[in-house]
């Protein structure tokens, strides 16, 4: 028998392999955001403190090995949500079960679509499951021996991964969820996790205040206040919105994992668990409405539930019946990821950028980020940048330091400048109607003079002369 802790190491190693080996050359949701933050292009992600920090150290590590920031970023997914899987294998067994068991659940939230998609794109949610892993293990820990250190420690670990994503504010509800299920004949009463339970809501507070004051001095209370209004914003929405929202963050985000853990009502080793995650599912599903009404994020804010419906299937199905579960929902989940990196993003498309820029590496400065898009996904290597028209708007001086620093960039790494033509119209008009952008157009970036036009399959841009 292999003990447990060779099959969490192996686990780790698997998951993290088939992670890079899958991951995808279209961005996703905030990737590109998050791309332009990390470049200085953007303000860093107010709602999601830690995350850029924890990648800017990543990629210091594999800069050196020649690693692109994309792939530095989407790495980071990858090894995030192997980490976050290998330490939910350590919760479950801190929760009793045996080995074999652990890895059964550790693997069914490895191949859960969600997550598998997270783990392969540039996104927060796929390195937010590593605090996320390590706050469950901490509260399994909590569960099987309620203590007032214990309870503390939760607090810490859950701070730490709503710094991390802001939904992380809402694993207070799944550490009372597991506390809940762990109730039975020998269980402490009510009276005995309550105060362990209190202490780590309000050592989470204070830990998010403190990740907050650092990462915006000054602004802590303002921060976790953002953060608690990324978590619930104004409900001003349709309840039309609801079975969408079930249907994509729930049911397709976790395919065979959303429904097959309601078997866990028929057994009475699993029963508390199943009517546990009963309860916490309507808790995270509300302010997923209120926060995306009918956006598809699929499943990123419900990925703390993998784990409690991974254990309550484990608990009830037979090995080799779980074995079947687990492979068709790797099947639905490599499938899922394998239709979004094939697909076309943006436009132009692969074949018609590769005619625009010959197959050199480029510098592209578009209007938009769905326009820049095609560009990274043909080189990883290649830089983007997206001005919208508002950006244009700033003083003479800020312009002309934005256009500096692009074309230094494009010549330090020996890149090609192209303008997109639509960035070139929204240049002009802009021009036309403010005279600090007049003056930029004409005295220093001379677009007349500097710039030709190339255009392949009727796309146009603009490329800087040597």
């Amino acid at each position: 028998m292999i003990s447990a802790g060779v099959q969490r190491a192996l686990l780790f190693v698997g998951t993290l392999v088939g992670y890079v080996l899958l991951a995808q050359d279209v961005p996703y949701g905030d990737g590109l955001i998050l791309l332009a933050a990390f470049g200085g292009w953007d303000g860093p992600p107010l709602n999601h403190l830690l995350y850029l920090p924890l990648v800017e150290a990543w990629h210091e590590l594999l800069a050196p090995l020649g690693c692109s920031v994309f792939d530095s970023m989407t790495w980071a997914s990858g090894l995030g949500a192997a980490l976050g899987v290998a330490l939910l294998h350590r919760a479950a067994q801190g929760s009793g079960l045996p080995a074999t068991e652990c890895t059964l659940v550790a693997a069914l939230v490895a191949t859960a679509p969600a997550v598998l998609f997270y783990a392969t794109v540039i996104e927060v949610p796929g390195v937010a499951l590593a605090f996320t892993g390590l706050a469950t293990w901490s509260m399994a820990r909590s569960a099987s021996c309620p203590g007032l250190l214990r309870g503390a420690l939760v607090g810490v670990a859950t701070a730490l991964a709503a710094s991390v994503h802001a939904t992380g504010h809402l694993l207070p509800l799944l550490h009372a969820g597991l506390l809940m299920a762990r109730r039975g004949a020998t269980a402490p009463p009510w009276r005995g996790v309550a105060k362990p339970w209190l202490l780590a809501v309000g050592v989470h507070a204070a830990c998010a205040w403190a990740v907050a004051s650092w990462r915006r001095p000054g602004g802590g209370f303002e921060a976790l206040f953002v953060q608690a209004g990324f978590v619930v914003r104004d409900p001003g929405f349709g309840w039309g919105a609801a079975p969408r929202v079930i249907w994509n963050e729930w049911v397709a985000a976790f395919a065979l994992l959303s429904l097959v853990w309601l078997a866990g009502f028929r057994r009475r080793r699993t029963r508390r668990s199943a009517r546990a995650l009963a309860a916490l599912l309507p808790l995270y599903l509300l302010p997923t409405l209120l926060l995306l009404r009918g956006v598809d994020e699929r499943g990123a804010y419900l990925l703390p539930l993998a784990y409690p419906a991974a254990w309550s299937v484990v608990g009830v199905w037979r090995r080799h019946v779980v074995a079947v579960f687990l492979l068709l929902n790797l099947t639905i989940a490599v499938v899922q990821v394998w239709r979004h990196d094939r697909a076309e993003v943006g436009v132009p498309n692969r074949a018609v950028v590769t005619e625009l820029t010959g197959g050199r590496r480029v510098a592209v400065v578009g209007a938009s980020l769905a326009e820049v898009t095609p560009y990274l996904r043909a080189d990883h290597e290649n830089e983007v940048v997206a001005l919208a028209a508002h950006r244009l708007l700033a003083p003479y001086p800020t312009l002309c330091a934005l256009y500096d620093r692009v074309v230094t960039d494009a010549r330090r790494t020996d890149a090609e400048l192209l303008l997109t033509e639509r960035f070139v119209v929204q240049l002009r008009e802009a021009a036309a109607r403010h005279e600090p952008v007049l003056r930029f157009v004409r005295e220093h970036v001379r677009l007349d003079e500097r710039f030709r036009r190339r255009t392949a399959a009727g796309t146009a841009v603009y490329v800087l002369e040597p």
